[in-house]
């Protein structure tokens, strides 16, 4: 079964994605489950942060179809933009998205 995947410490997930809170959480679900869309914040609160799972994803060949970036620090959504961009397949969609009251706009 393919899910989606929606990194996040504060805020509500977009509809039909699984909430994850933190970096072991999302971690396990990379590995485990067969994860079709993944939306990442940056700041999570610990010490481990967005780009901390970037940085897995990319170290693993882990690359869901479609990757968003949600995160309110610009620099922060940059940097993991830039990492996966740098690496991931061609196939593999990737934008920076704005995240207004649960609903993600492209940016």
């Amino acid at each position: 079964m393919l899910i989606k995947v929606f990194l996040d410490d504060l805020r509500k997930p977009f509809k039909d994605f699984q909430l994850v809170k933190n970096y072991d959480e999302c971690i396990k679900l990379l590995d485990v489950r067969n994860v079709e869309v993944i939306s990442l914040d940056h700041d999570l609160g610990l010490k481990k942060s967005g780009y901390d799972v970037a940085m897995y994803m990319v170290k693993n060949n882990i690359y869901p179809k479609q990757i968003y970036i949600h995160s309110a620090n610009p620099v922060g959504a940059q940097n993991i933009y830039e990492l996966i961009n740098r690496y991931k397949p061609e196939h593999v969609e990737l934008k920076i998205i704005s995240y207004v009251q649960g609903i993600g706009k492209v940016i």
